[in-house]
């Protein structure tokens, strides 16, 4: 006479191989999740970065030149207060010409590593403040 049916060794293995699939199922969903974020708040932080050095692109020499260092991190304006910046101005002048290194990295809020640094050179003429190069 046959058996139909499973045994309770059967069904506990059952059991766990289901559990181990779903555990590792929304495992994955959590981290796809966190990774998205990242993508999102790492393009953001890259076009604040862009926006700024553009900003500063457009200055002369004496408004580079005035312009300070900001070390502590400082907000962006509404709606992006989430993210913060730095920013580090180097000059090295010779003769009627000045070398500006800027120096802009982002941050998100609360967190101490950047997300994003971008650096960019511009050259101005001490005589006059004109733009001569990036």
């Amino acid at each position: 006479m046959r058996k139909r049916g499973f045994t309770l060794i059967e069904v506990a293995i059952a059991i766990a191989l289901f559990a181990i699939v779903t555990v590792w199922s929304i495992n994955v969903l959590i981290n796809m999740s966190k990774g998205s974020s990242t993508t999102e708040d790492l393009t953001i932080a890259t076009l604040l970065a862009s926006q700024k050095i553009e900003e500063l692109k457009s200055y002369s020499y004496d408004e580079l030149n005035n312009t300070q260092n900001v070390t502590t991190p400082t907000d962006f304006p509404s709606p992006y207060n989430n993210y913060q910046y730095t920013l580090n101005i180097t000059k090295d002048e010779q003769n009627d010409y000045a070398k500006f290194k800027v120096i802009v990295s982002v941050y998100k809020k609360n967190n101490p590593t950047p997300l994003i640094t971008i650096d960019a050179n511009y050259i101005r003429r001490i005589s006059d403040g004109k733009n001569i190069g990036l």
